[in-house]
């Protein structure tokens, strides 16, 4: 006859197995994310984008759950990692673009489900190097609309170990063909133009515009096609679209006096320097015939000496 001892060892024993047991059918069973509709398109993307470059999980893969919260005025999204729980700033996501609605979504599964923390290192040009750049700084250069950045951004999503891009550069070297096409010199208070009939957009060129003296204006900018590349006050520099519309932005601070404003298309590329410092690379469509340069200023304008040069390259 089994003891009282005995008996109760016996339920413990086999409540645990149960529960063992259970336990191992739960894992077992797929995942059900919640995922409000209005997202669910930017998850797809995230898990095609994985597998993509050899991930082999799929949303069933995790239980987690996105949905809008969060008040106006706070974090544009926030992730709870213990929870799994994702949750989006509703005024953010509804005046955000499609680029920058992209940009939360990735950074919060990747703190989610790739349990990524911030990272706010900065690459040799000063760009972020890394879509979870934080909020703790905000010192880095932002791309807003770059199919050429995106690529590398997703890469490094997935695999922070990876180095800057082949395309990556802390300078640009060019070589001048022995046809100048453009040297002029003005002074200026509002606006220069240059008119360029029948000029070839796609062969390698580069055009250079000097402002000396412009600090008592608002801003000067150089624009050609749908392209604006402004130096402002206070200091910041912009590329935009004809719109107005930000492509990237640095908030770095300029120095006064003499600011030169150069973009070199080479074989295929499109490099932005400000005073010799490189300050963006891409890959633009953006065929013109014509340039402008322009001051901006609130009540009026000062003179200033413009240098422009438009030079054949190699």
């Amino acid at each position: 006859m089994k003891t009282l001892v005995q008996k109760y060892s016996l339920l413990l024993f086999g409540t645990i197995f149960l529960l063992v047991a259970l336990s191992l059918t739960s894992c077992n069973e797929d995942a059900v994310p919640d995922i409000d509709p209005v997202f669910q398109p930017f998850v797809d993307s995230f898990f095609q984008e994985w597998q993509d470059r050899g991930g082999t999980l799929s949303q069933e893969d995790f239980d987690f759950t996105v949905k809008f919260g969060l008040p106006d005025g706070s974090l544009a999204g926030l992730c709870r990692t213990f929870t799994k729980e994702i949750e989006i700033n509703e005024f953010h996501w509804a005046n955000g673009s499609e680029e920058t609605r992209e940009h939360v979504m990735f950074h919060e599964l990747g703190h989610c489900l790739l349990d990524r923390r911030h990272d706010n290192q900065l690459m040799d040009n000063g760009e972020c190097k890394s879509i979870m750049k934080g909020t703790e700084e905000n010192t880095c250069r932002r791309n807003f609309e770059s199919e050429l950045w995106r690529e590398y951004y997703i890469d490094e999503l997935f695999d922070d170990q990876i180095t800057a891009p082949d395309w990556y550069a802390s300078e640009v070297i060019t070589e001048i063909s022995l046809e100048g096409f453009q040297d002029t010199t003005a002074n200026v208070a509002n606006g220069y133009f240059i008119y360029l009939p029948d000029f070839d957009s796609n062969q390698n060129f580069e055009f250079i515009a000097s402002f000396d003296g412009w600090e008592r204006n608002n801003s000067v900018s150089a624009s050609w096609g749908d392209l604006v590349f402004t130096a402002g006050n206070p200091r910041s520099v912009l590329i935009s679209d004809i719109n107005g519309d930000a492509r990237y932005f640095n908030s770095e601070i300029l120095n006064g006096g003499t600011t030169e404003l150069r973009f070199v298309h080479q074989d295929g590329f499109d490099y932005f320097l400000v005073d010799g410092n490189m300050f963006h690379i891409d890959q633009i469509q953006n065929d013109f015939n014509s340039i402008s340069l322009k001051t901006e200023f609130e009540t009026q304008s000062e003179n200033v000496d413009i240098s422009i040069k438009l030079n054949l390259l190699q």
